[in-house]
């Protein structure tokens, strides 16, 4: 944000005037594109106090888990990983197995 004319130490009271975004002109597509985000997703409501919320939660509260579980590929279990992954199995046969029967090897 250093070249986008907001002070490092800026507080959203200090874009938010008169109720609507002051955002300095944006310098390149990306910014403009991030600006037109804000612009139309977000507004400040002087009358509440601040709050932080993790949206991809039930709780609104961040954890590492909700982040991952975000972020991850999701994918349906297969029918055959127990026949490869047991206990008591060579982890290295299991694996060359995992790879054959992904056609990886």
């Amino acid at each position: 944000m250093s070249d986008a004319d907001i002070l490092r130490n800026a507080n959203v009271k200090d874009v938010w005037q008169k109720g609507k975004w002051n955002l300095p002109d944006p310098f390149d597509e990306a910014t403009e594109s991030m600006w037109i985000m804000i612009a139309e997703n977000h507004s400040v409501q002087p009358d509440r106090d601040d709050n932080i919320r993790w949206k991809y939660s039930k709780a609104g509260i961040f954890t590492i888990k909700s982040a991952m579980e975000h972020i991850r590929c999701k994918f349906d279990n297969v029918s055959w990983w127990k026949v490869l992954w047991r206990p008591g199995f060579v982890p290295r046969h299991s694996f060359i197995a995992w790879l054959a029967v992904k056609n990886k090897l």
